[in-house]
């Protein structure tokens, strides 16, 4: 998973692949828009307008595994707080290329590191890290 986010303009880019054909698709969410795999119907990222107001949205219905989800929550507070890649794995007491991992959907995070995050992460991204499409539905 590849992410981008620029906190100045507040735009995400996401993709969980790089360098295929896609054209972009309109979602039931104005600010969001859909890259789609040319020729199929796969989805393979998302740009999203005002990534901090639309965080709620991305948790409860992009279909995003929970891997990616934790990705997404610490690039955007990781940025929020001005923090480098560097100096967050520090603030989490893991290395640098463990916390690159994570970012890029990649790690199997252990109960340790999850403890960590959750300690600094606040309450309201800890809920929309966890709740699924289902879970939103049935509340």
């Amino acid at each position: 998973m590849k992410i981008d986010f620029n906190s100045k303009t507040n735009l995400l880019y996401f993709y969980f692949k790089t360098g295929v054909p896609n054209r972009g698709r309109e979602t039931e969410n104005e600010d969001i828009l859909a890259f789609v795999q040319k020729g199929t119907d796969n989805i393979i990222g998302y740009e999203v307008d005002g990534a901090y107001q639309n965080y709620n949205y991305m948790m409860k219905h992009l279909n995003l595994t929970l891997k990616e989800k934790l990705a997404i929550t610490l690039v955007l507070e990781r940025s929020k707080a001005g923090n480098s890649q560097e100096e967050f794995a520090e603030i989490l007491g893991i290395g640098l290329s463990t916390y690159k991992s994570i970012e890029k959907a990649m790690a199997n995070t252990g109960i340790e590191t999850l403890e960590k995050i959750l300690e600094i992460l606040p309450n309201n991204r800890l809920k929309g890290i966890f709740i699924s499409k289902q879970h939103s539905q049935s509340a």
